[in-house]
This record gives C-alpha cells, structure tokens and sequence, in this order.
C-alpha cells in the first residue's frame, strides 16, 4: 500500500512541476521544455552525435524522465540486437595433419622412448658383460 501511495504522490508532484499547477514554495515554471526526438536518442545512443550537442543532450536528460526512459530503452535495444548480430559462428573444423617426427618429440612420447632406449641398451650392455665373462672363464 505505501509503495502505491508513494507512486502517486510522485505523478501529482511531477504534474505539478511540468507546468500544470504550482505547488506551494515552488518556483513558477518558466516555459515547457521541449523534448528530444527518437531518431536523436538513437544517435546519442550510438556516439554518432558531435561533441557540443552532445553535452546539451547530457544536460536534457538529467532533468527529462521521459527522454531519459527513451535512451534506456534504445540502449537496451541495441545491446540486444548487438547480441544477436554478434552471434557466434561456428568455423569449420579442420583436421590437421602432423608429421610423424612431430608427435615422437611429445613429452609423454619422449619419457616413453628414453625408458625403452636405456632398457635396450642396458640389456646390450648386460648381455655383452655376460658374453666377456664366459669368454673370459672357457679359455
């Protein structure tokens, strides 16, 4: 209830100040301002306005509810269709081919081949340390 009561008041206030009555300690109005059009908004929504105009555009909107309401919903607009616009596309997946030389110097690939180097070679070594033995001890 007092939320409703509070919006009320408010559009008699601001009714009051647009020019359609005074209230009492309030300045009389001096003439009704006038509004920016659409097709402006929409270019100061998009920075495609000069920089002077710019500031009298800035001005007007801290005090017009109205033409504030309308740069909300155009900046909404075009954020929304900015979102759509810029949609992602989905590129095309192409396989690449990797030579085999490549994949052999992987680092999972690399520990795998220096285990198996260090076997073999170990063996080659214990079978020749073991072939000298017995050379050693027949003759």
């Amino acid at each position: 209830m007092e939320l409703e009561f509070d919006k009320e008041m408010d559009v008699i206030l601001r009714r009051a100040r647009d020019g359609r009555g005074v209230l009492v300690g309030d300045d009389p109005p001096e003439k009704p301002k006038k509004h920016i059009d659409a097709d402006a908004i929409a270019a100061f929504a998009e920075n495609a306005i000069p920089s002077k105009t710019k500031l009298l555009y800035i001005e007007h909107f801290a005090d017009c509810d109205r033409c504030r309401r309308m740069l909300s919903q155009s900046v909404l607009l075009n954020s929304e269709a900015g979102i759509t616009s810029a949609s992602p596309v989905v590129a095309p997946s192409v396989e690449m081919t990797v030579p085999w030389y490549q994949t052999f110097f992987k680092t999972q690939n690399i520990a795998l081949a220096m285990g198996a180097l260090v076997l073999t070679f170990g063996g080659l070594l214990g079978f020749l340390v073991l072939q000298d033995r017995n050379t050693d001890t027949g003759s």
